[in-house]
């Protein structure tokens, strides 16, 4: 989904963030609407280089075809459970 599709703007967003976060690290003063391989793109379309894994996961890039096929796969049969 695109920033534009939510009715909402970028500052809305951040507003949100600080509203409804616990600031726990510092965050990067943008908006990521879009990733595509190594980039990252606001709602603007800047592109940023994406070299950060989240915590505990894998940095598979953005919309890696075969990543996002196996997601799909996966979700068919089960996308969550319990512990």
């Amino acid at each position: 989904m695109r920033l534009i599709d939510t009715g909402l703007t970028a500052q809305d967003i951040k507003d949100k963030v600080s509203t409804y976060m616990m600031e726990t690290y510092e965050r990067y003063g943008f908006v990521a609407e879009r990733g595509m391989g190594m980039y990252l793109y606001d709602d603007k379309g800047e592109a940023y280089l994406d070299f950060y894994a989240g915590i505990a996961v894998n940095s598979a890039g953005n919309c890696n075809d075969k990543v996002v096929l196996a997601v799909i796969d996966q979700c068919m049969d089960l996308m969550q459970t319990f512990n």
